[in-house]
């Protein structure tokens, strides 16, 4: 009887032993097929490939614009000649048009240029700019009846700017203005343009000028519309589940002369120019962002960031998280599912947006060489905000779409967003 039973019992556990070899094996042949399809040479090729499709998608764009810029830069040199040979008989020395078209890659390649420090190159060039854009507006004034402004061929904007709004700001505590502005509303997420001028009036980690974040539909869902700083040496620019946060004299290289910010523009920023530059307080800078207009979301397009004027960093990205419960914008700071978070010490105006984007040439006319345009007939605008008013507790939106904002603060004791007569020009 033990004998039988022993072999029964042997029977089992021997059956026992094949089911959890036969499990083991089976395992093992799931575990390699996941990894062949994840991470083995097919995977892995597709994955090459794909990222080599992006990238000849970006490389086509900017050649595209590459040629779409010569161009036009060919178009400007030949109305300069033809105007310089219409007015050769004044005396006066006209010609100077083409003067302000002067380019970095002949500038940088001079003989008593090449050999200075790249710093030195920049601030140089800056001067050069600027001297030849002086030189042709006065004689652009002294010939034009109607008195047009040269840069950008339009009519002078006479937009009177008399007054910003300065903040006080700290991680949960500040002074802010909140609005009802919301981008879902407009569909931003199908495109649009941002177009804001700040005053940094202190530098330090998550200070936004104005946004919103709402993270009530969990992580994977966070919808960010945020615009500032992430560090001194950081911009912060959030859209949908995007955040960039590129640095001043580092990785944000995105215009075509491969130079930094801080390159560019070194009095903005710390010197010698590398990634640990700081933006520096005290000056009014121009920012736009763009996304690119798109039917429907689920594919990724061109996000492009402006500093004065100047491409700094472009990417393809999907804005494809919406919705939440989070009210209206915020500026000083972010509302962050209807709290105020990270806010910024600066001074604000001039705040635009539309629900397309704007080129390269609308960016440049908007800068306007450091003195903000009229922007209020422009196509596409859902909000706009220039704090003019100077006085009293209410902003006006002057896109017509009612989103107006209320200066308010967290504690009592902080007071008000207060009005300024110090303004970009």
């Amino acid at each position: 009887m033990k004998a039988f039973k022993q072999k029964m019992k042997e029977k089992a556990e021997r059956l026992k032993a094949e089911r959890a070899e036969q499990a083991r094996l089976e395992e093992a042949v799931r575990v390699e097929a996941h990894w062949q399809a994840n991470w083995g040479n097919e995977a892995l090729k597709l994955k090459e490939e794909q990222d080599q499709e992006i990238f000849l998608e970006q490389e086509k764009r900017r050649a595209e614009e590459w040629k779409q810029y010569s161009q036009e830069r060919l178009l400007r040199e030949q109305q300069a000649e033809q105007a310089r040979q219409e007015n050769a008989d004044t005396g006066l020395g006209v010609g100077h048009e083409r003067t302000w078209q002067l380019s970095w890659e002949t500038f940088s390649i001079h003989p008593k240029i090449i050999n200075l420090p790249m710093s030195e190159k920049v601030r140089l060039f800056k001067i050069a700019q600027q001297q030849q854009v002086d030189q042709l507006n006065y004689y652009a004034n002294m010939f034009s009846d109607n008195q047009r402004t040269v840069i950008g061929n339009s009519e002078p904007s006479g937009l009177v700017n008399n007054s910003s709004l300065t903040f006080v700001g700290g991680n949960n505590t500040g002074t802010y203005v909140d609005t009802d502005f919301n981008p879902d509303t407009y569909n931003l997420n199908l495109g649009f343009t941002v177009s804001y001028w700040v005053r940094p009036d202190e530098v330090g980690t998550n200070m936004f000028a104005f946004g919103r974040k709402d993270t009530s539909q969990g992580a994977s869902k966070n919808h960010r519309f945020v615009f500032g700083i992430s560090k001194p040496n950081k911009i912060h620019i959030g859209v949908g589940g995007n955040k960039m946060t590129g640095t001043w004299g580092g990785n944000l290289i995105g215009n075509p002369s491969g130079l930094t910010p801080a390159e560019l523009f070194p009095d903005l920023f710390t010197q010698p120019a590398t990634a640990l530059s700081e933006l520096i307080p005290g000056t009014w800078i121009h920012f736009a962002v763009t996304y690119e207009d798109r039917d429907s979301a689920g594919v990724k397009v061109a996000r492009k960031v402006y500093l004065n004027g100047e491409l700094i960093q472009e990417a393809l990205i999907d804005w494809t998280n919406i919705g939440g419960t989070t009210g209206g914008m915020y500026f000083g700071g972010r509302n962050i599912n209807d709290a105020y978070q990270f806010g910024w010490d600066c001074g604000l105006d001039e705040v635009a947006i539309f629900d397309t984007e704007k080129d390269a040439s609308w960016v440049t006319s908007a800068y306007n060489s450091g003195t903000p345009t009229d922007l209020q007939n422009e196509s596409g605008l859902v909000g706009y905000w220039r704090f003019e008013e100077g006085t009293g507790t209410n902003v006006e939106d002057l896109s017509g779409n009612g989103n107006d904002g209320t200066l308010t603060a967290t504690n009592v004791g902080l007071g008000l967003p207060t009005w300024s007569t110090d303004v970009p020009k």
